[in-house]
This record gives structure tokens, C-alpha cells and sequence, in this order.
């Protein structure tokens, strides 16, 4: 989709950068990014997005074991 929206835009008219989500992180975007004469702010795809959702996941973990095993005798304490 990004190059028929980079293609739409009249010919005078100069791009400095194209922003976009990881989701057009593709050699055909970048391409179309470069023949335009702009450069690309487009983060790699997927890759932080799963560092991140890993990291979670291991953080609810650890609070799951450590709330299994932290329990007071009364209510009180």
C-alpha cells in the first residue's frame, strides 16, 4: 500500500522521511521510500514487539511463583 500512497503524491512536491510501523518494514517499501528521494524511520518488524512481550511474560511468571508462595498466617500481617 505504501507505494501507490508515495505514487499519489504530485511530482513537485519533495519528501523528506516516511514514518511508518514495523508492519511496512519490506524491501518493496524501502525501495519506494528511496526512489522518491526520502529516507525511511521504520522500526525492524516484530522484533520489539516480541523482546517485549517475552519480557512480560517472564515478569508474570516470576509474580505468579512468588505470590503462590508468600502467604501471611493472619489477616493482620
Amino acid at each position: 500500500m505504501l507505494p501507490h500512497l508515495l505514487n499519489r503524491i504530485l511530482a513537485d512536491l519533495q519528501i523528506g522521511s516516511v514514518t511508518a510501523d514495523g508492519a511496512y518494514d519490506t524491501r518493496k517499501c524501502h525501495n519506494a521510500i528511496v526512489d522518491h528521494g526520502a529516507s525511511a524511520a521504520i522500526p525492524p518488524r516484530g522484533i520489539e514487539a516480541n523482546h517485549r512481550r517475552s519480557r512480560v511474560e517472564t515478569k508474570i511468571t516470576c509474580v505468579k511463583l512468588l505470590g503462590q508462595r508468600l502467604m501471611a498466617p493472619d489477616f493482620d500481617r
